[in-house]
């Protein structure tokens, strides 16, 4: 059984997010979000392809996207030279 769309997001609570600093992929819920705000905002404008905001935006979101990979090639050699050092580590308990 499926609950109808919601009419109004003001009204609901948001779902509290995890503290751990993982990001969980888009949701539904996101998308309505999103779409609502894209919906009631007057302030924003349709990005073009050749604007400067839009080139802006995907060096800044590129550049995002190279220090998360930095980070996961860190950690992973992190956790390889651990391991290397102690076998029988397993990595920091939950």
């Amino acid at each position: 059984m499926t609950s109808p769309p919601p009419t109004s997001l003001a009204s609901r609570s948001p779902e509290p997010r995890p503290l751990t600093g993982a990001r969980e992929r888009p949701t539904r819920r996101d998308a309505i979000v999103i779409a609502d705000q894209a919906r009631i905002r007057r302030d924003l404008s349709l990005l073009r392809p050749g604007d400067e905001l839009a080139v802006d935006l995907r060096t800044l979101t590129n550049r995002r996207l190279d220090l998360v990979f930095d980070r996961t090639r860190q950690i992973n050699r992190l956790r390889a030279s651990c391991w290397r050092s102690s076998p029988r580590w397993s990595g920091p308990s939950a």
